[in-house]
């Protein structure tokens, strides 16, 4: 069988679950071909496996299955043979471009049993698989760990957004632990920011880092964006704990990669992230409302809300009192090489070779 994998290679969102998807779909026996999205940017040990797979995908194979891994309103460009379009999205309603794009699709492989739902909802009939994204267990496991014994620090990562929470969070952080910040047994409780969004400008960030300084004053630590998985395996092996107050994810890399460095985690009880994270851990919403945030998005559909805090305030509290019960347990199961013994059971049973 032939993979064509159309995706961008590079740091960012899709580009990192581009690589990944690459790296294991060579570890099958079929024949994968890359069709780059943009400039491809990687590791130096990667160029060989690069450079061949592109080298492949410059090739014509009529019965090719192809994987578009992209938004949903642009999947209107394949190469010939099955058209299987792989979106990672966070709101509940499609835009007639966005409809239009994935109802022309011959398949659809999304992240999630939430995405699955919002494609059905939306009426949109192709086939559908959930295929869930994964980790690394090589880089990302709980050994190692290098935890501060004066600090408990909760960490936050993912690039400054109101849709990932961050408006409401030092808020959060701020009732639940102000004004001592202090654990049971005496230790600062500390919240850590890694969240650089290369698409803000210089201003926006100081408005977002300003935010947290005035709410927390010394209790938020800032880390900048660093250039490795390996890097960002390294700071949560340095955290006690993971807080992500999300209004919608598509997945939530971060959340997962730091469940699987055995870090507790606290996530929204909504959307993608709710298939990888332990009942414990999910935080009641309390309503649906318009997804706005006057940059990004712009009332297309709708996300999580909150109407008070009390629910992560309790929750924060009691992880900090029972750290031992919020272990994560049902993360570890989703490693890159499930994403690919899922997606090989999918296409095999779609070239009618499995019965």
């Amino acid at each position: 069988m032939r993979i064509n994998l159309i995706a961008p290679i590079n740091k960012l969102g899709y580009g990192v679950v581009g690589t990944n998807l690459l790296k294991v779909l060579n570890q099958t026996e079929e024949q994968v071909g890359l069709v780059p999205i943009g400039q491809p940017e990687y590791e130096p040990e990667l160029d060989s496996l690069i450079k061949a797979s592109i080298e492949t995908g410059k090739t014509i194979e009529l019965n090719a299955k192809n994987i578009r891994l992209w938004h949903q309103f642009d999947m209107r460009m394949f190469p010939p043979g099955e058209r299987i379009g792989f979106p990672i999205f966070e709101l509940d309603k499609f835009t007639a471009l966005e409809h239009n794009n994935l109802s022309s699709l011959d398949r659809l492989f999304v992240c999630s049993s939430w995405a699955k739902e919002i494609v059905l909802q939306n009426g949109i009939s192709v086939p559908i698989d959930v295929i869930p994204l994964g980790y690394n267990p090589s880089t990302f496991n709980a050994s190692d760990s290098e935890v501060d014994p004066h600090k408990f620090v909760f960490m936050n990562i993912g690039k400054w957004e109101i849709r990932k929470g961050h408006d409401i969070l030092p808020e959060i952080f701020n009732r639940a632990f102000g004004p001592n910040f202090k654990t049971p047994d005496g230790r600062a409780i500390v919240l850590r920011m890694m969240c650089t969004n290369p698409f803000l400008t210089a201003e926006e960030t100081a408005r977002w880092e300003g935010l947290y300084k005035r709410t927390l004053k010394n209790n938020v630590e800032f880390v900048q964006r660093v250039s490795t998985a390996a890097d960002v395996a390294l700071w949560m092996k340095r955290a006690n704990a993971g807080i992500f107050p999300a209004r919608a994810e598509g997945w939530n890399l971060e959340l997962l990669e730091m469940q699987a460095c055995g870090k507790p985690c606290l996530a929204t009880n909504y959307s993608a992230h709710v298939d990888f994270c332990d009942e414990n851990g999910l935080v009641p919403y309390h309503s649906l409302v318009k997804a706005y945030d006057g940059k990004w998005f712009f009332g297309q559909g709708q996300w999580a809300e909150f109407d008070h805090y009390d629910d992560w305030i309790d929750r924060l509290r009691d992880l900090v009192e029972n750290y031992e019960n919020y272990t994560p347990k049902k993360a570890v199961n989703f490693t890159w090489k499930n994403t690919k013994d899922v997606i090989m059971t999918h296409l095999k049973f779609f070239n009618g070779d499995v019965q």
